[in-house]
């Protein structure tokens, strides 16, 4: 008692001091709304003190907060500003070292609740109305203490308040009046979603940011801290839900208990512990998810791909995606009575998410022709043949070596490596001899990475910047092509790239005339062949004939329109499509993207979602893989073409190809090692062989720590060569590069990527060519080469820790 006593005395000291109170340690923070890219907390001072401080004004007091020093740093940190030029020896403290405002009501001063520790919260009148200040108390001893100095802090404040308001001694004052001056800013006006409520447990509508917004002397009383979720989050009152979203039947309903993650606190809290999830159809092909109790709606929302949707068989668990008006995250999860039940949810939704994206029933669907990607993860075992294992067995020890490094997404074990020096980056705005020139509006659009000679291309405007690959996995840049112009003189608009003939050419297709493709002689800079494809057949895509064909002397390419493939031969006269080689399909099909394989098979995706499984040009499809309905952005596929991997705005599916060896040549399991791989590409695959997709999408909590809706580049297969298998997979959404390991996904782990931030939402990616491990990453500015060092687990880049995250897998780790 004697020592805390001597603590209170120090820190309020005499009458005639400046400072009229005195918190001699704390933290100091600067809170954000956790979408923001920089994070939602930055510590500003680790070791700190307040202070409130008597103005020569009188009733005006200073809130003071400035860096505490350790012994010797003040003389270190004199030393480096010595060193600066331009710098005034005398003062210590620089202006980052203590900051200061005026206390007034605009402040906004109230006690929060922060790990169990008091904390004096505020806002910066002149500063982002979305950035709060936070000064954590923590001057050791047991919590009572902290909070007892709590108490004497927010009594001053108070009293400080009434001075400035009434200009007059706060002596007068009731206490009780006092007690209402300390109190929250109110909330900015926000534009939410009418359709998301979010209320506490105990709350029927809970107001607060993220902290506990209680007095410091009432948590006090309790050593548990109740939860109360943050003012980003919108407050919905019943009435103010569009009627039309939960008009229609109840397609199917069920009791639940509904969950909400929180990324500031790393876990599911309990929103409501009974309530009903119902899917309601509200017109034909349209569906809702509505999650309600007997007194309000927690959730209503169209029932599409986008919501990221994942189920877990362990936990009883379906978790989901919420994006509101202004496209802010919420990650939503219910837990269902019995494995039954959900799977019984599960149905119907599949069926509801079928027929909303496909606009077509979905009992109409012939079971030969329906890929169900909606799998548990037990329910989707890898099946690979005797051979298969022992090929896999003979490269494991390869495996084990090129991948002794990789980080399992659930996995903190960690391994003491020795540092590297970082990669090379070529950056176009940095070069001075580059002439494509600073920063400016026009922005990097397209990127093609060589095969022959080391070499990345990437398009800005109507230049192209040519960059170099270095040994050690890094870009020097090495010129620029600049004004891009027809044979005509025309200024040509690229919408794709394509390198040719050993690298040595570059394929552009213009996007105002899409019945020319143009030829670039890389040598010499220029265009120097229009090729007139057809005035009737549109291009709108091409590909190489072959995988590796870029490798070679190739000559002919692969082209595409809306219901159309066919061959592109440039050394025929007038016009380059070759009429025998030409497939027209009399159905709008609206093909979007093509692939090939090493043996020159096909793979098409459309708009419409199905995937076309194609021998050779000229030919009707072998098989038809129609997927959920989204749209298919772009395809890859394997050199040997087992597997193909098509991205969708929200998710890839990664299908396996292969038909079992006995049912495809009548054999049985003894011969069937002696026969060679047939594939949907070489015949329809039998009902009997079609494995369910692997859905690669990424964890719903990750979603939310990113803070906006997934849109998927195209996903691509590293390109090792024709005699090694492919071992990873590429695409990124907005600022992250995302790279899988696909052995490991073949295993059923399938939320085992790896991930790299950057500032600006990455435009293309591609791995250079003979490295798994390397990829080429175009910015709307910069251009660069990341290596998997330079990758890390969702918990280090989203700054997510690592055993927070591993208590909550069981929970999310759920593929269909």
């Amino acid at each position: 008692m004697f020592n805390f006593q001597a603590l209170r005395q120090a820190i309020w000291g005499d009458s005639d001091n400046v400072e009229k109170l005195v918190i001699p340690a704390g933290r100091f923070y600067l809170t954000r709304p956790r979408h923001l890219a920089q994070g939602p907390q930055e510590c500003l001072f680790n070791d700190a003190r307040l202070a409130v401080c008597r103005t020569s004004t009188p009733y005006q007091y200073q809130l003071v907060v400035s860096r505490v020093y350790d012994e010797g740093e003040v003389e270190l940190n004199r030393a480096d500003a010595s060193s600066q030029p331009g710098t005034d020896n005398d003062d210590n403290n620089g202006p980052e070292d203590e900051f200061a405002w005026l206390i007034a009501p605009d402040l906004g001063l109230h006690m929060v609740t922060v790990d169990h520790l008091p904390a004096l919260k505020w806002v910066d009148p002149k500063g982002d109305p979305e950035e709060a200040f936070l000064f954590e108390l923590d001057v050791g001893g047991t919590r009572a203490r902290n909070c007892a100095l709590a108490e004497d802090l927010e009594r001053v404040l108070q009293q400080c308040l009434y001075e400035y308001v009434h200009k007059q001694s706060h002596k007068v004052a009731a206490p009780e009046f006092l007690r209402t001056l300390t109190h929250p800013p109110p909330s900015p006006p926000r534009t939410r979603s009418p359709r998301l409520v979010v209320v506490s447990q105990d709350s029927e509508e809970s107001e607060s940011d993220g902290f506990d917004d209680q007095s410091a002397e009432s948590d006090c009383d309790s050593e548990a801290d109740e939860f109360k979720t943050g003012d980003e989050l919108a407050e919905t009152k019943e009435e103010d839900i569009p009627a039309d979203s939960t008009k229609g039947p109840v397609v199917y309903q069920s009791p639940v208990e509904l969950y909400l993650f929180h990324p500031e606190s790393e876990a599911f809290v309990s929103q409501c512990e009974q309530c009903v999830i119902a899917l309601t159809q509200d017109a034909t092909f349209s569906y809702w998810l509505w999650v309600h109790d007997a007194h309000r709606d927690f959730v209503t929302q169209p029932v599409s791909s986008n919501m990221n949707a994942a189920i877990n068989l362990e936990t009883c668990s379906f978790i989901w995606c919420y994006y509101d008006e202004q496209n802010f995250v919420y990650t939503w999860s219910v837990r269902f009575p019995n494995v039954a039940t959900l799977h019984e949810f599960n149905k119907h939704f599949t069926q509801s998410l079928y027929e909303s994206s496909n606009q077509e029933a979905f009992s109409k669907v012939p079971e030969s022709k329906l890929l169900d990607p909606f799998q548990s993860e037990s329910e989707s075992e890898d099946e690979t043949s005797q051979d298969e294992a022992t090929e896999e067995e003979t490269t494991s020890e390869e495996e084990s070596e090129t991948d002794e490094d990789d980080d399992d997404v659930y996995d903190d074990d960690s391994h003491h490596r020795n540092p590297r020096p970082p990669k090379r980056t070529g950056k176009l705005q940095h070069h001075r001899d580059s002439a494509l020139g600073p920063r400016t509006k026009t922005k990097n659009s397209l990127l093609a990475v060589g095969y022959k000679h080391d070499r990345s291309f990437v398009v800005r405007g109507n230049k192209i910047g040519v960059f170099r690959h270095t040994d050690d996995d890094g870009l020097e840049f090495d010129t620029t092509i600049a004004g891009l112009e027809s044979t005509t003189g025309r200024t040509l608009d690229p919408s794709k790239v394509l390198l040719h003939e050993e690298d040595s050419s570059l394929i552009i297709m213009d996007k105002s005339d899409p019945s020319h493709l143009y030829r670039m002689d890389l040598e010499r800079g220029r265009v120097v062949e229009d090729w007139h494809v057809h005035d009737l057949v549109p291009t709108t895509g091409i590909a190489p004939s072959a995988k590796f064909s870029q490798m070679t002397g190739e000559q002919t390419l692969v082209g595409l329109s809306g219901n159309s493939l066919f061959r592109i031969d440039p050394r025929l006269a007038g016009t380059k499509l070759v009429d025998t080689e030409h497939k027209e399909y009399f159905t709008k099909n609206r093909f979007r993207c093509v692939a090939t394989t090493a043996a020159g098979n096909l793979a098409v995706g459309s708009d419409k979602g199905d995937i076309r499984l194609i021998t050779k040009l000229g030919q009707n499809a072998k098989t038809l893989l129609p997927a959920m309905g989204d749209p298919i952005l772009g395809i890859d596929v394997t050199a040997d073409g087992r597997f193909v991997v098509a991205t969708c705005q929200t998710y890839l599916l990664l299908i396996d190809t292969v038909i079992t060896r006995n049912d495809a040549k009548g054999g049985d399991a003894s011969t069937a090692s002696s026969i060679p791989l047939t594939t949907g590409f070489q015949r329809s695959i039998p009902v009997q062989d079609r494995r369910p997709p692997v859905k690669l999408q990424l964890d719903p909590k990750h979603v939310a720590y990113m803070g906006t809706a997934v849109s998927f580049t195209p996903a691509h297969f590293d390109t090792t060569s024709t005699n090694n298998k492919e071992r990873r997979i590429v695409s990124s959404t907005g600022p992250y590069v995302i790279t899988w390991n696909f052995w490991r996904v073949l295993q059923g782990r399938p939320y085992g990527y790896q991930i790299k931030k950057y500032t600006d939402d990455v435009v293309a990616d591609n791995f250079r060519y003979g490295r798994s491990k390397a990829v080429v990453v175009a910015l709307p500015q910069d251009v660069t080469m990341v290596t998997k060092k330079q990758l890390g687990t969702p918990q280090k880049v989203l700054q997510t820790p690592t055993k927070a995250l591993r208590s909550q897998s069981s929970v999310v780790y759920s593929p269909y």
